[in-house]
């Protein structure tokens, strides 16, 4: 059990998520690849059992099994890759946001001193 929580952790620091989300009920597609991840491992490399592979990461072992098929049918690269698109949107989204903010904040300085200039 120890060696799949040492790829669990390393997966987790890896991905930029704590232990606790990749254990949580969450489904985000961030986490969902990640765990996917660790399970093809954890299976692949150790050769562990999908029932104690389940118990680490508190899911069936179904779930396991559907995680690992997942792996496999899409392969580990396009996986990890599908991981990093993810982060390179959100990134991206979050620049958006603050050249927005950016922009506004300039049209309201803009529009202050045209109301000043009007004013004096």
């Amino acid at each position: 059990m120890g060696r799949i929580m040492d790829i669990l952790v390393e997966e987790c620091k890896k991905g930029g998520i704590h232990v606790d989300t990749m254990l949580s009920d969450t489904r985000t597609l961030k986490v969902a690849n990640i765990r996917h991840l660790a399970m093809w491992r954890a299976r692949h490399e150790l050769g562990e059992s999908l029932q104690k592979i389940g118990r680490v990461f508190k899911r069936d072992h179904t779930s396991v099994m559907s995680g690992i098929n997942r792996v496999d049918r899409l392969g580990y690269e396009y996986v990890e890759q599908e991981y990093a698109r993810s982060l390179i949107a959100k990134k991206e989204q979050a620049a958006r946001k603050v050249r927005l903010q950016c922009e506004r904040r300039r049209r309201r300085d803009m529009e202050k001193i045209y109301e000043h200039r009007g004013n004096v």
